[in-house]
């Protein structure tokens, strides 16, 4: 017969595998009960219509093949993960029973109940009995009828009462958020809502006392459903009545609310605590999460528990779900071959077939057809051969309705909710089972290739995970799997780049596990010990012509099956999504690579597979692997993780310069202190950021969002400079996800994690998650919030430049007071153009400085650099002098300095500025007029100018050498008051009594590139003279004499040339 074509065919390559080959084993019992799955099948769609003594035959060789598999199972090595297979489908054949059992039907109010009274039926209906039946046909007939109608209504009573609840306890929620964490001084307004709250239980418990009535007839009859629904609606009108006694008392806080928090899916926010119990979600992070739900015109809810009751499944009356988001738009291939949306029980009908969930959960029987989601089936075999291969439910965890045993169920009703994550947390994606066909009724949609049963979990995962997409289409753009699978399972997305370093270092990448070696190793290492499921895509810079040669698709994914090393070398078996165009290079099916020592090795009939179609499985040497597949997804399960924290997060464009390549003091920080525990284990941290996406992205357009993140040993002290301190450097991407691992150490007792983004354009929202074996805490960066300020300030163009310059004293400069008895700690960035290179420094004084030197500097942010200079220390009280200043003279630009610290800043005015009469002259020493101090008796002979004044005023000088010629030269500018118009023969820059007024330096002659100031009060009336000279006679030195006062000066005459 037909339908036994491809149980023969798989049993007979069972036993001609079945050589007693301890190689072969796990491949011999994978046969076997392949086979064994498709004979029982048959025989439970078809019992009824196959003949007698072929059920028996069948029966018979099931029981004979399941008993060898069992001694094949005890060949096994207790370790081995492949002696689980046939625990596996086992497990899966009797869930698949119990889904069965459990179709919820159309317009179920009281499903448990329902579910109940039918397997009590269908354990009445059996066929050894229905002879001693047949004669109580009519009174079945007329009890079912009683019963029947018993049920609907227990059902309606159920529903209202139910519904009565929900609307009570919305009622009361809505009430204790307006009262708060107080009920005390409750107003007048807010005691009336609670006694409406009050009348909507009672209506409840009303509802609900009537319902036991009608159940106790049930009870009575020891229906054990019945007997068990009886307690649970009594003990819910007990907490109904409870509540109804804590509202008539006064107590109006109070509402359990942990039916809605407990059962939150999504992750934690950061916290401090070292516990890894999930703490609540702020205000902020709740936000944050409900901006990054709207993808497109759709809302993705996060996933909580309760969205999976029962009652989510059920419509009203007769009829099916219709998702209320419309259907899925077809890709132009689909279009080509579309006839008609159908419903799974028309389209089983059709292809005479049972309709359920699933039969048989596994990678081989997936298949993509018109709809370019590589990627995601790629990911969805990669978990589909995790579930078979390890016995733990992945991807029929994810859809609902499910049964007691956790098992997905197909429903009749149409409805279906499917858990997925996307931006941070798992959403709740709503599908209805309309799925597109061609005229035969072959779906046009991805699928499963059973003969017999018509599998509905790859169609509906496909549908639920393309609709999250917010485009609402079957056209795909597609993506990679390491994405994808994050979407369908939550694990923690890894991407692997091979290459030497260069090539990464090159694209902005150091990773120091990206070697051909290591990465076998982790490949070897996470199949082995399920931790991690493994995907990988075909390198984008093969060309398409050699692609095709070797029958690989570029910028395809992958599924990866199995690792091995053997003594023949090293392979990886792999499926291409399509079930189709497998590889054709060395050691592809018909290549004569094959040899029996490795084809006994892998456990591989490369002569049967000769002789197979194409199904899109092979096995690849990894040299090859290495040569055409470009990187290595891998999700790693987050149970692995005792301790993981996740905080979700807004980063808003005007939070620092769009590029972050000179400063990072706005970036989002976070402090990760591990424990001693975690260093001495050298635990292993996986730091996971997750940038939110949008529709446009979902829909396949570029992102330009290039986020990472860097870890910093700064002591958990704000990182201002992104390229000193670094323990790890992030990855540029553009990918959604970005991992780095970093080993626990001794070095790095206190971490911090900086999120960096290349060229910012847009607010994101993000999510950054933690985990870790050992113990950890882990949290925000926040700073005090105390002493915190800023000023602005400039460089104008007569002024900025370095301490090499004579320029100095023109940068702007900043008295600065500490006070009390105590040092205090206190930082100081200074931010501006990123074409000028810049310093910060303090120094002793509260006074405008010429120079900064060895004796007199207190704190510096070092040497100059680009945009940003930053001071952090400790001051004593007292007085400083706080200078910015750029390394080339005459710049001009603007700044901002942000301080923290408890210190009063007040600007020092330049000394043009504090006076508002400026005169200014160069000349040049000769040998006539640079004669030298008064040792070489000539003083008087110095160039030397004269004035008066009209009134008593300040006038404050310098005197500079310019030019290259003069440096080192000491210097000296003093003021005398002329006696009858005449300078005193004996004048000298430190001789009181041959009437000086002023001198530089006190009268010591010094060579500073700033120059010498003097600073005196004037008088009216009187005639001064301010000489200037040098220590050591000097020829051909030029220099420049400012001279600054608040009075005019008059009668001005001298040897000097004034500038204009």
């Amino acid at each position: 017969m037909a339908e036994f074509e491809l149980a023969f065919t798989l049993l007979e390559e069972a036993t001609r595998l079945d050589t007693d080959n301890p190689a072969n084993v796990a491949g011999v019992i994978e046969k076997y009960q392949l086979a064994l799955n498709e004979f029982s099948g048959i025989l439970d769609g078809s019992s009824d219509t196959l003949d007698s003594n072929i059920t028996r035959l069948i029966g018979e060789n099931i029981n004979k093949y399941n008993e060898r598999v069992q001694e094949l199972y005890r060949q096994l090595p207790v370790a081995s993960a492949e002696a689980k297979l046939v625990d596996d489908d086992v497990a899966q054949c009797r869930m698949e029973k119990d889904g069965e059992e459990l179709h919820i039907p159309i317009a179920s109010l009281v499903v448990e109940e329902d579910w109940e009274i039918m397997a009590e039926a269908e354990a009445k209906d059996d066929p050894d009995d229905r002879s001693e039946r047949g004669s109580s046909v009519n009174a079945d007939a007329k009890e079912l009828q009683r019963r029947h109608e018993q049920r609907q209504e227990q059902r309606r009573l159920g529903s209202a009462a139910s519904t009565a609840l929900t609307a009570a306890l919305t009622m009361d929620e809505q009430l204790c958020d307006k009262i708060g964490e107080d009920d005390s001084n409750i107003s007048s307004t807010l005691k009336e809502e609670a006694k409406a709250v009050t009348n909507a239980y009672l209506e409840a418990a009303q509802l609900y006392l009537e319902s036991l009535k009608c159940m106790e007839s049930s009870a009575k009859e020891n229906n054990l459903a019945a007997g068990r629904s009886l307690v649970a609606v009594k003990n819910r009108v007990e907490e109904v009545l409870d509540r109804v006694e804590q509202l008539k008392a006064g107590k109006l806080v109070g509402v359990d609310r942990k039916r809605s928090e407990s059962s939150a899916s999504f992750s934690s926010s950061p916290t401090r605590s070292s516990s890894s119990r999930p703490p609540s979600l702020t205000k902020e992070e709740i936000e944050v999460l409900k901006i990054s739900s709207r993808i497109g015109s759709k809302t993705f809810m996060p996933f909580v528990d309760t969205d999976v009751n029962a009652r989510a499944f059920t419509t009203l009356g007769e009829q099916e779900y219709e998702d209320v988001d419309g259907l899925l738009k077809l890709s132009d291939s689909q279009k080509r071959h579309f006839y008609k949306w159908a419903r799974p029980s028309e389209i089983a009908q059709r292809q005479r077939k049972h309709v359920c969930m699933y039969h048989t959960i596994s990678p081989y029987t997936i298949k993509q057809t018109l709809v370019t989601d590589c990627s995601f089936i790629a990911s969805l075999c990669i978990a589909a051969s995790y579930e078979r291969r390890f016995r733990k439910r992945l991807v029929t965890a994810i859809i609902y309705p499910q049964n007691k045993k956790g098992t997905p169920i197909y429903n009749e009703c149409g409805k279906y909710i499917v858990k997925l994550w996307l931006n941070g947390v798992a959403r709740r994606v709503i599908i209805d089972d309309r799925l597109p066909v061609d005229r035969n009724f072959n779906l046009i949609c991805s699928h499963t290739t059973n003969n017999t049963h018509l599998e509905l979990w790859v169609s509906l995962l496909e549908k639920a995970f393309l609709k999250l997409t917010g485009a609402m289409s079957y056209a795909f753009p597609g993506s990679n799997s390491g994405i994808d699978l994050y979407s369908l399972t939550g694990w923690v997305p890894e991407r692997l780049y091979f290459g030497d370093g260069k090539k990464g270092k090159n694209r902005g990448m150091e990773d120091h596990e990206t070697s051909p070696e290591r990465i076998f190793q982790r490949l070897n290492s996470a199949f082995s010990f399920g931790d991690c499921l493994t995907t990988a895509s075909v390198s984008d810079q093969i060309g398409t012509a050699e692609a095709e040669g070797v029958g690989l698709v570029t910028q395809h994914a992958y599924g990866i099956l199995d690792v091995r090393e053997v003594s023949s070398g090293r392979f990886i078996f792999m499926k291409n999504p399509w079930s189709s165009k497998g590889w054709k290079g060395r050691f592809s099916p018909h290549d004569g690579s094959w040899t029996e020592k490795i084809g006994r090795e892998l456990g591989y009939d490369y002569v049967k597979a000769r002789q197979c179609t194409d199904t899109g499985l092979f096995w690849i040497c990894w040299d090859d692997f290495k040569a055409y597949f470009t990187s290595v997804h891998l999700n790693w399960n987050p149970s692995l993780f005792k301790y993981k924290y996740t905080t979700h997060g807004y980063w808003d464009k005007s939070m620092g310069p769009a590029n972050d390549k000179f400063c990072v003091d706005e970036n989002p920080q976070y402090v990760l202190i591990p424990s001693e525990e975690s260093i001495q284990k050298k635990a292993t941290f996986y730091i996971l950021l997750t940038r939110h996406v949008d529709v446009s992205e979902q829909r396949g357009d570029e992102s330009n969002d290039f986020l990472t993140t860097f870890v910093y040993a700064n002591g958990g002290r704000r990182v201002i400079y992104p390229h000193e301190k670094v323990v790890v450097n992030g990855i540029f991407s553009s990918n959604p996800h970005v991992l780095i691992r970093l080993d626990a150490s001794s070095r790095h007792k206190v971490l911090n994690l900086v999120l960096r983004q290349y060229k910012k354009e847009r607010s994101i929202t993000y999510s950054l998650s933690v985990y870790c074996t050992s113990n950890f805490s882990f949290g925000p960066l926040k700073d005090n919030g105390v002493n915190k300020f800023k000023l602005t300030g400039g460089w104008n163009p007569s002024g900025g430049t370095s301490g090499r310059s004579g320029m100095f004293y023109q940068n702007p400069q900043y008295r600065v007071e500490v006070g009390g008895s105590k040092p205090i700690e206190m930082s100081a960035v200074l931010k501006t153009n990123p074409q000028l290179s810049v310093s910060l420094s303090f120094v002793k004084g509260g006074r405008r400085v010429d120079y900064i030197g060895r004796d007199n500097e207190v704190l510096s942010s070092g040497d100059y650099r680009g945009a940003v200079a930053l001071c952090r220390g400790k001051l004593q009280p007292g007085t400083y002098t706080m200078i910015a200043s750029t390394w080339n003279a005459g710049e001009t630009g603007g700044f901002v300095i942000n301080f923290e610290g408890a210190m009063k800043i007040a600007e020092i005015k330049q000394e043009s500025e504090m006076m508002p009469h400026t005169y200014k002259w160069n000349a040049r020493w000769t040998h006539e007029t640079g004669v030298g101090c008064a040792n070489y008796n000539r003083y008087t002979e110095n160039l030397r100018i004269e004035f008066e004044v009209g009134s008593a005023g300040e006038i404050f000088g310098r005197l500079a050498v310019v030019g290259g010629g003069g440096r080192g030269i000491a210097i000296n500018a003093s003021i005398f008051e002329l006696k009858g118009g005449f300078l005193d023969p004996s004048a000298s820059s430190v001789g009181k009594s041959c009437g000086l007024v002023s001198s530089s330096n006190d009268g010591i002659y010094k060579s500073a590139s700033g120059g010498v100031t003097f600073h005196f009060r004037v008088k009216p009336n009187v005639r001064y003279a301010c000489v200037v000279s040098t220590f050591e006679p000097e020829s051909g030195v030029d220099f420049r004499l400012d001279m600054h006062s608040n009075v005019k000066l008059a009668s001005v005459k001298g040897g000097l040339k004034k500038i204009k």
